[in-house]
């Protein structure tokens, strides 16, 4: 069973409205896939502690999906893709485009984010945006490709 867990990124750590049922949809769509959503942080969007988290979930907590949500669009404030993009180890642009190009089916805002996906250790980490479209059609487009990524897992990928 694949272990995912969550990073939410806004200002101050502080829970954004509406993201209590984001997550709660979210987790649902988890639970469904025969997952597990194993960890729930908040982070403020600050670069340091945005890559102390992603650290701690990969690194320590070995989990096998690391989600971040928010904090990839083009405002100042937006610093989660250059954060994830130090600590790749392996990148998957072509996962980050299949993310843009889902969502672009549903809203041209969507050509906006500047979200990365890739490995660092064992830990797949995905970027996406904070909102309810944004969460369920980004993680809609890229868990079914999990059976096939994790397929060589228990032995690791470096």
């Amino acid at each position: 069973m694949l272990s995912i867990g969550v990073l939410m990124v806004s200002p101050g750590g502080q829970p954004l409205e509406g993201m209590e049922k984001v997550l709660a949809v979210l987790e649902e769509a988890v639970v469904s896939g025969g997952a597990v959503l194993s960890e729930r942080r908040w982070v403020p969007d600050e670069l340091a502690q945005i890559r102390k988290e992603i650290r701690l979930l990969s690194d320590q907590r070995k989990l096998d999906v690391v989600l971040t949500l928010g904090g990839v669009g083009m405002r100042p404030r937006d610093k989660v893709p250059e954060a994830t993009t130090e600590l790749l180890e392996r990148p998957l642009p072509g996962l980050a485009e299949l993310l843009r190009l889902s969502g672009m089916q549903k809203s041209r805002q969507a050509a906006l984010s500047r979200g990365v996906v890739g490995l660092r250790g064992s830990t797949l980490i995905i970027n996406l945006g904070s909102s309810e479209t944004a969460v369920l059609e980004g993680y809609g487009a890229i868990s079914p490709l999990f059976a096939y990524i994790f397929e060589d897992k228990p032995n690791g990928w470096v």
